[in-house]
C-alpha cells in the first residue's frame, strides 16, 4: 500500500506542477498528464479493491471466531 500511495502522490504532484507552472515543451506536458491521469485511475481502482479485501477479511475472521 505505501508504494501505491507514493506513486499516486507523485502523479498528483505532477498534475499540480503542470497546472501551476506549465513550462514543459510541446507534447511532454500532454504525455505527463496522460500518465498522471492513468496512474490516478489505476491507483483508485487498486485502493477500492484493497479496501474491499480488507473488509471481507475482517468479516471472514469475525465469522470464524464466533
Amino acid at each position: 500500500m505505501p508504494l501505491f500511495a507514493t506513486i499516486w502522490f507523485l502523479s498528483v504532484a505532477t498534475c499540480i506542477y503542470m497546472v501551476l507552472i506549465d513550462d514543459l515543451p510541446g507534447d511532454v506536458d500532454k504525455w505527463i498528464g496522460m500518465f498522471a491521469l492513468a496512474t490516478t485511475k489505476m491507483m483508485w481502482s487498486d485502493l477500492k479493491r484493497w479496501v474491499a479485501l480488507r473488509k471481507s477479511s475482517k468479516t471472514d475472521s469475525s465469522k470464524g471466531s464466533i
